[in-house]
């Protein structure tokens, strides 16, 4: 594809309207930076071929984060690597996703919007053309367009970052929300990856799954406190009646002003008394 290195004003830049905003911040170090250095790594931009000369514009199909930095340093121009064939819809979106699936800060769910959208965009491609214009696998391509078979809530665990994509492609694999909201509190209680993955298989032989859970992992909203919950064949209730006798014990200790260490001896000998 041919292509140029120029250095733009910035004023001539527009953003990617796919791009996140979040991607559009800049923080402080790197604004420091390139007050000091300028901007190092190119942006990679594709002339807006319908503009008017006198007034040409150029979208930011690479180094968002990059423009925001040189704007808040109050730099007139920044290096950039020119297009200079118009690209379709779907050809931008190519070169926009071949450069995300290589970012560290790019998150699966991102990733995994992005192709949707190429497929959508394309949708008589096939895996094996995806693979050759991506360079990337396809069983990997296969996992990502899998998202849009998860659950609402599946979906927002991802997008928030408390589900891989690893776990996220097992649970997509069930066409029923009760199957995927099991395995989903599997997932949101930290259990193992292949103890997911064990139950997802079990449940696509046509065995329903049993709540066996060894461990149970809560992070409290609103606070920097997480409860874990440990035992042998634990189920969600199990845990919710667990936790509901310990509060009302710890809250009886608190109103004799008893210690922690005066509680947990209390609690290990009881249990130990049941033994």
């Amino acid at each position: 594809m041919p292509q140029s290195y120029r250095e733009l004003p910035v004023a001539s830049l527009v953003p990617n309207p796919t791009n996140p905003p979040e991607r559009s911040i800049a923080d402080l170090e790197l604004v420091q930076s390139v007050r000091t250095n300028n901007v190092l790594v190119p942006l990679l931009v594709q002339q807006l071929i319908d503009s008017a000369v006198a007034q040409c514009k150029y979208m930011v199909q690479d180094g968002h984060r990059r423009l925001a930095a040189a704007i808040a340093a109050r730099k007139a121009t920044v290096p950039c690597i020119v297009l200079e064939t118009e690209q379709s819809e779907s050809q931008a979106l190519v070169t926009r996703l071949t450069i995300d699936l290589h970012r560290k800060d790019f998150t699966p769910w991102q990733k995994s919007q992005t192709m949707l959208s190429l497929k959508r965009l394309n949708p008589s491609m096939t895996l094996k053309e995806m693979e050759e214009t991506l360079c990337v696998s396809q069983s990997l391509i296969s996992r990502y367009l899998a998202v849009e078979k998860l659950i609402p809530d599946a979906l927002a665990a991802l997008q928030q970052g408390k589900m891989g994509l690893r776990a996220a492609y097992s649970l997509s694999q069930h066409s029923d929300a009760a199957t995927q909201s099991y395995l989903l509190e599997m997932v949101l209680a930290s259990c193992p990856t292949e103890q997911i993955e064990g139950h997802s298989r079990s449940a696509r032989n046509g065995k329903k799954p049993k709540e066996n859970l060894s461990r149970m992992k809560f992070p409290v909203p609103g606070t920097n406190v997480t409860v874990t919950i440990c035992g042998q064949g634990l189920s969600l209730q199990q845990g919710v009646d667990a936790v509901a006798e310990l509060l009302k014990l710890m809250r009886a200790a608190a109103v004799k002003n008893q210690s922690y260490q005066t509680l947990e001896k209390v609690l290990c000998d009881s249990a130990k008394a049941r033994a």
